[in-house]
């Protein structure tokens, strides 16, 4: 996969949205999903690779990055959001998505891609879980890549 970097610009774009100035009921759900309480936890995921004994323990206890699985169907069941120490990042938050892949798997993914947090948002507002998707990465006009959730073809 070949990222572009960012193109020099002077144009002023703003660097993260403030979240208080999102209406009531998206503040509200982005509230909600914060607080959930979840299976992630970076730092007990760190402790289970140290304690792991074998190779696979070690794959077990690893998050996957949403860009890591582009174009791989997968089924969210649920997914909160945690605060983001990324300074460059569009959003103050990013998600953790539980799934389950195709063949069973249950996997945690993790983005801080603006638009996919939006989406997993707006689907737990609809409380759209379980909600079949695949991811898609395409690069905007401007040269940045762009992921989002798009609809996963159906299952054989």
């Amino acid at each position: 996969m070949v990222t572009k970097t960012k193109p020099e610009s002077t144009e002023l774009v703003p660097t993260s949205v403030d979240l208080t100035k999102l209406p009531a009921a998206i503040q509200a759900a982005i509230n909600e999903m914060s607080e959930q309480d979840g299976e992630f936890d970076p730092e007990r995921m760190i402790l289970d690779i140290m304690e792991a004994t074998s190779l696979d323990d070690i794959l077990e206890s690893t998050a996957v990055h949403l860009k890591d699985i582009i174009g791989v169907p997968f089924t969210i069941n649920s997914a909160k959001l945690q605060d983001s120490d990324y300074d460059e990042s569009t959003l103050p938050k990013y998600a953790v998505i539980f799934a389950t892949l195709d063949d069973g798997e249950n996997i945690v993914i993790t983005t801080g891609a603006a638009t996919v947090v939006a989406q997993v948002v707006k689907a737990h507002m609809m409380k759209g879980f379980p909600w079949r998707v695949s991811s898609s990465l395409a690069t905007s006009s401007r040269g940045y890549d762009v992921v989002k959730l798009r609809k996963a073809p159906p299952l054989d």
